[in-house]
This record gives structure tokens, C-alpha cells and sequence, in this order.
């Protein structure tokens, strides 16, 4: 044990991944672990997370995560660990989190979240604003979300997404209509909102 604590603190620290990997691979003690984890400060965190993440104790790691999120450590592979970290404890403050969240990558985050929770999916989706379109989309129809798809189109403005939900060919086409006019219009006051969902449906020949 002190040789290993000699190598990671005083020798190699960028080693903490493939060490503490190989010490949860022998069943060493978690409370061991995660005294090693307090005293490394700086190490590579997306080989870290991985090394975590592959043996199911990516929440071992929540600690040490918050203390570099404190620090203001704006590595993508961080801020990915923790949501899913939130999303998996059931967390309220998971919502919050993907919302306000600068840093986390929304189609790994919105990828992970369609099968646990499709609610936090579009959040991730949402907040990459026109990135992951097509996902929002797909997962808003694979779960019925209409209205939540309805009300990111009219807030969107996207003609170019619209003319895709609004193509003849798209079997949720009217589930997506009735909610855009029942709810996502009425909520609205921007004008240029409404005015584009009229020359949308204008275009795709759905005056009515």
C-alpha cells in the first residue's frame, strides 16, 4: 500500500486511472480507494471515469467529481460522469443540473437518458439547441411527447425542422399538429414565433 501511495503522489500521478482500475478489479477496500482518491488532486479524468464507469462504481467517484466541478474544471468527460451520476441516484437536482450545465456533451447525455428517463433526454437535447434535432425529435415520437416537441418547434424557429415534421411522410405528423395548436401556439407571445409556425404549415399546403 505505501508503494503504491509513493507512486501516485510522488511519481506518477497521470497512472491514478489504471492503478485505482486495477485496485477495484482485485476487490481491494472502497474506503481505501477513495482515501487515494482525496489525495489526487490532477489526474487524466476521462481515463478515470472510464476505468469507474466499466466496473459499475462511476458513483465512488462523486466527491471527487463535485470538488474538480468547484474548482471549475470544464472538461466535457467531468460534467458527462456527474449527470449521469444525478440521473442514476434519482437526483431532483438532475433536472438543474442538464439545464444550467455548459459543459456536458447533449447527444451522449441524451443518449443515455432515453431508456432511464426520456424527460431528462429531451432536457439534454433541448439545451444543445439545434445539434441533436433529429434526436430530439425521434425520441419525442418513440414516447408520445408531442406536446414537449411541439412547444421546442414554435421556441425553435427553424424552418428547416419544420418542413421536416410537417412532410406528409411523417407518421406523427398529426399528433405534432394537434399539439402545436392546442397548447405550443396558445402558450406563446412572440409574434415571430407564431408567424413562422404560419408560413411553416403555409408551405407544407396545411392552411387550415
Amino acid at each position: 500500500m505505501k508503494c503504491i501511495e509513493i507512486f501516485l503522489f510522488k511519481v506518477n500521478s497521470n497512472a491514478s486511472p489504471k492503478v485505482l482500475g486495477t485496485l477495484l478489479e482485485l476487490d481491494c477496500d472502497e474506503n481505501y480507494i477513495k482515501q487515494l482518491l482525496l489525495s489526487i488532486r490532477v489526474c487524466p479524468i476521462e481515463e478515470l471515469v472510464e476505468n469507474f464507469d466499466s466496473r459499475g462504481k462511476l458513483r465512488m467517484l462523486t466527491s471527487w467529481l463535485e470538488t474538480r466541478y468547484e474548482e471549475r474544471n470544464q472538461e466535457p468527460a467531468l460534467h458527462n460522469a456527474l449527470a449521469k451520476i444525478y440521473i442514476d441516484s434519482g437526483s431532483k437536482d438532475a433536472q438543474s443540473f442538464l439545464i444550467n450545465n455548459q459543459f456536458y456533451d447533449s447527444h451522449i447525455i441524451g443518449k443515455y437518458c432515453e431508456d432511464k428517463n426520456p424527460d431528462l433526454a429531451f432536457t439534454a437535447y433541448k439545451r444543445a439547441w439545434g445539434k441533436c434535432d433529429d434526436e430530439l425529435i425521434e425520441v419525442t415520437n418513440k414516447n408520445y411527447l408531442y406536446r414537449m416537441q411541439a412547444r421546442y418547434l414554435v421556441e425553435r424557429q427553424s424552418e428547416e425542422l419544420w418542413a421536416k415534421v410537417l412532410n406528409a411522410e411523417n407518421p406523427h405528423r398529426q399528433q405534432v399538429i394537434d399539439q402545436v395548436v392546442q397548447t405550443a401556439l396558445p402558450e406563446t407571445k412572440n409574434v415571430d414565433e407564431v408567424s413562422l409556425a404560419v408560413r411553416a404549415f403555409i408551405d407544407a399546403e396545411l392552411p387550415n
